[in-house]
């Protein structure tokens, strides 16, 4: 008797797929020759393709955080720009009064 390389479950002569999770069943015992191979030709096992890449998801929280670095920049400039110009104000009374 057979059983799944994945949860060990028992297996029926022949199938496929594990009963109890679904795991593809690779038999051990050799498959029929096909009219390819009785040829002499040599059949490979087909490929699986690779799964699709992944996308990180992040593109929305990297947008939204690199707005919020440009404002939070615009407003430290405001704010030294601001400081700025109340210290050539009092540099510019303090010139006059002399």
């Amino acid at each position: 008797m057979a059983f799944c390389n994945s949860c060990g479950a028992s297996l029926v002569q022949g199938t496929r797929f594990c009963s109890k999770c679904g795991a593809t069943i690779i038999s051990s015992s050799p498959a029929a020759p096909s009219a390819a191979s009785a040829t002499g030709t040599v059949v490979s096992p087909p490929v699986a393709a690779p799964p699709p890449a992944q996308s990180s998801g992040g593109g929305a929280l990297k947008a939204i955080l690199i707005v919020v670095a440009v404002i939070a920049l615009r407003q430290q400039e405001t704010r030294l720009i601001e400081k700025a110009e109340i210290v050539l104000a009092d540099a510019n009374s303090s010139g006059t009064r002399s």
